[in-house]
């Protein structure tokens, strides 16, 4: 007997991404959100960027939050968008955890140099955990320029 095929996969990646996010925003499940996030992370399409970027700015667990960013790299392209979503995870409002996976994540993209204005500015930042782990970021991305050359 054949196989029945996975309705979602049948689905355009838009509509599979909304689908994610909505139940995702409706589960209170840590494992079945943690699930969610891989699986808008496994569509790789465009439209997955900003439906995590959502999910980020409305997620409160620190854990759930360093997922979607180590997430972001898994993603093609769209460094803009990635962008925007970093530039929101180094903030000071953010936990720790939080700033030190966007700082990582910043050395990611496609284009590592385009992070540098946002490792920059967190150069003064009065944690001193936080300074190391851009200064260590400021040097992996100087020295992926280098190489590029």
């Amino acid at each position: 007997m054949p196989q029945a095929a996975n309705p979602q996969t049948e689905l355009p990646p838009a509509t599979q991404i909304a689908h994610f996010e909505a139940e995702y925003l409706t589960n209170a499940d840590f494992s079945a959100r943690a699930e969610l996030i891989y699986k808008i992370s496994d569509v790789g399409t465009p439209e997955a960027i900003p439906a995590l970027g959502r999910i980020f700015a409305s997620e409160n667990d620190t854990e759930l939050k360093t997922e979607v960013l180590s997430l972001l790299a898994d993603i093609d392209n769209q460094d803009d968008q990635k962008l925007a979503i970093l530039s929101a995870a180094v903030g000071a409002d953010q936990p720790k955890d939080v700033r030190e996976a966007a700082i990582d994540a910043l050395t990611d993209l496609e284009s590592p140099q385009r992070g540098l204005p946002i490792l920059q500015s967190l150069s003064n930042d009065p944690d001193a955990e936080i300074r190391d782990a851009v200064k260590d970021a400021v040097a992996l991305v100087q020295s992926l320029m280098s190489q590029s050359q």
